[in-house]
C-alpha cells in the first residue's frame, strides 16, 4: 500500500502539472464564439463528422458560472469547502456537455486532476468556466477552471482546474452513443482534443487497477 501511495501522489503531481491552468483566462466575461474561426480550422485540419453525426467547434461549448461565497459554503476558517467548489465544476461541466450535444443527459463518470492550487473564501466570487475538449463513444471531457476575484481589491486569481468525463445516458441511465463531436479552433483546443484520448486510455487503466484492488481485498 505504501508503495501504490507513492505512485499515486507522483501521478496526481505529473497531473497537476499538465492541468495547471487549462483554460487560462480570467477575463471571464463576456463569452466570445469563434465560429468563424473554428469552419476555418475544420478545412484546415481536415476534421469531419461521421455521418449523421455532427460536429461544432470547441468554443460552441463554453460554460460560465458566477458565484458568491457565502458563509454557508465554507468552514470554520471561511475556506470554500472543496465539495462545493468540485458540485460548482460539475454543473459547468454538465452545462458544456450539453452545449455539445442536445437531448442527452449526462452523469459524471470520473474527475482528473481536480486540484485546490489556491483557496476561496466567504466574499469571494467565485467564476467557474468550462469547455469540452472531445467527445468519445458515449462520453465526453470536459476541461474545467475556476477562478476567484476579491470585491475588495478585485484580485483574480487562479484556484483550481479539472478535466471531468461525462457519459450520455437514456432514461434508464444506461449509456448511449453521444452524436456529436467537438473541433478544434485553437492550437490549445487541438493539444487539449489531442491528448484527450491519452488521457482516457489512462482513465481505464486505474479504472481496471482498481477493480483488482478491489478484488483482492474482498478476498
Amino acid at each position: 500500500r505504501w508503495q501504490r501511495a507513492l505512485e499515486r501522489r507522483q501521478l496526481r503531481l505529473a497531473e497537476r502539472k499538465k492541468a495547471d491552468g487549462l483554460l487560462n483566462s480570467p477575463s471571464i466575461l463576456p463569452v466570445v464564439l469563434w465560429h468563424h474561426a473554428g469552419e476555418l480550422y475544420t478545412t484546415a485540419c481536415g476534421f469531419a463528422a461521421p455521418t449523421g453525426e455532427s460536429r461544432k467547434p470547441a468554443d460552441d461549448t463554453v460554460a460560465h458560472m458566477t458565484q458568491l461565497v457565502l458563509p454557508s459554503n465554507a468552514n470554520t476558517v471561511g475556506v470554500t469547502f472543496g465539495g462545493q467548489i468540485c458540485a460548482w465544476m460539475e454543473t459547468c461541466a454538465y452545462i458544456a456537455a450539453s452545449r455539445l450535444c442536445r437531448n442527452v443527459n449526462f452523469l459524471t463518470a470520473a474527475v482528473d486532476a481536480l486540484f485546490f492550487i489556491r483557496p476561496t473564501r466567504v466574499g469571494d466570487i467565485v467564476y467557474v468556466s468550462s469547455k469540452v475538449t472531445r467527445a468519445f463513444n458515449s462520453s465526453m471531457e470536459v476541461a474545467v477552471s475556476v477562478w476567484a476575484e476579491d470585491p475588495f481589491t478585485s484580485e483574480v486569481r487562479h484556484c483550481n482546474d479539472a478535466f471531468f468525463m461525462v457519459v450520455g445516458v437514456d432514461e434508464a441511465e444506461e449509456p448511449v452513443r453521444v452524436p456529436c463531436h467537438v473541433t478544434p479552433v485553437s492550437q490549445a483546443d487541438l493539444q487539449r482534443y489531442e491528448q484527450a484520448d491519452i488521457r482516457r486510455r489512462e482513465r481505464l487503466r486505474r479504472r481496471k487497477l482498481a477493480a483488482r484492488v478491489s478484488e483482492s481485498s474482498d478476498s
